[in-house]
């Protein structure tokens, strides 16, 4: 699993241990450049328009 965020989200210390603990691998884009996680932010968003809003949910 690869959790992405943003630079200034989710970077603190416990955070770092919680996704060792899991053997989580941690993707942040540099300051300054949109580019760096474009690639991250396309794929997620086709997974979601792929496979969440095509479903109806119960609830």
């Amino acid at each position: 699993m690869i959790f992405h965020s943003d630079p200034g989200e989710y970077t603190s210390a416990d955070i770092d241990a919680v996704c060792a603990r899991w053997k989580v691998l941690r993707s942040m884009g540099r300051v300054g450049s949109c580019l760096d996680h474009a690639v991250a932010e396309a794929t997620l968003s086709t997974l979601k328009v792929e496979h969440v809003h095509r479903r109806q949910f119960r609830t």
